[in-house]
């Protein structure tokens, strides 16, 4: 823990831990100068003339600056002490960022509609937005836009979850405060498992993840018809989705290469409660972010 007079000191759990005993050492061989203890430093050493630094509060909060100096008033406890910094002020950005968001959010619907438009039923759309197995071979002809019930690709598919697996203490996970859990500190264990009740899913997906299915529909409608035979198998064999005239594992094969030169194929399927933006939103906002530096150094 980082003082306000520069010391560090070391934070202890407050209940017992059972600790496996090959994890537990005398003295470490390596040890981590973020846990090591510091004595108080004088201001001057804290803060030498010309160091840079930010400010975290007050009306510059986030500026930065370079130490001028330092000032000393009283003893005692009537002692204060102030650092002098020369702050390079820049001109608020405009919320270009967030108008742009707004302009490009994606729309999503639910699957149940995404069904509808491409006239298929539920669980055959649950199939190819996900992976099945096909023999010989055990090819997964999938498209893979939900992964494991819980991962997606932004831009095409999300979860639209019902608001309980939000954080029990109502927090964001990632905020201000310790990195390091401590251990015995005696915190949740697992806000995942929402006290033992079953937490609600529906998938919902993009036009441009409709447009998708729609073209591996097309291009491959013996496949899709072969599904709708027997959408809750676990396994297929080519001849089940292709007819006795197949070609085999050749046929598979081309199906595969399709997959997996689609565009989503090569993009990261991410946890489905990340919050994050698609590319077309990410790629805008480059776009107006260079035209603003560009005007700021002119």
């Amino acid at each position: 823990k980082r003082n306000l007079d520069g010391s560090t000191t070391k934070v202890f759990g407050t209940e017992e831990a059972d600790v496996p005993l090959q994890m537990a050492l005398f003295a470490s061989p390596a040890p981590d100068p973020r846990f090591q203890e510091e004595a108080p430093q004088t201001l001057e050493n804290r803060f030498p003339v010309g160091k840079e630094v930010i400010l975290l509060a007050g009306k510059y909060k986030g500026c930065k600056g370079v130490v001028g100096g330092t000032n000393t008033a009283g003893e005692g406890d009537d002692k204060k002490e102030s650092v002098n910094v020369k702050v390079t002020v820049v001109p608020p950005e405009p919320p270009f960022g967030l108008a742009i968001v707004r302009s490009v959010s994606e729309q999503f619907m639910s699957i149940v509609d995404a069904a509808h438009i491409l006239k298929l039923p539920c669980s055959v759309l649950h199939k190819i937005t996900g992976s099945f197995s096909v023999d010989p071979g055990r090819y997964d002809l999938g498209l893979n836009l939900k992964h494991k019930g819980e991962y997606c690709v932004l831009g095409y598919s999300r979860i639209r979850h019902d608001g309980s697996e939000r954080r029990a203490d109502g927090q964001m996970a990632w905020t201000v405060g310790d990195s390091l859990k401590v251990v015995g500190s005696g915190e949740a264990a697992d806000d995942d498992k929402q006290n033992g009740n079953k937490v609600r899913r529906d998938w919902e997906f993009s036009p441009k993840a409709v447009k998708l299915i729609a073209s591996y529909k097309a291009r491959f409608p013996s496949l899709v018809a072969g599904l709708c035979k027997d959408p809750q198998a676990r396994f297929y064999d080519v001849s089940q989705l292709f007819g006795p005239t197949n070609k085999g594992e050749e046929t598979l094969k081309i199906v595969k290469e399709w997959v997996d030169t689609c565009e989503t194929a090569k993009m990261p399927r991410v946890i489905s409660t990340t919050s994050a933006l698609g590319r077309d939103a990410v790629l805008a906002i480059e776009r107006a972010s260079e035209v603003r530096s560009a005007a700021v150094r002119e």
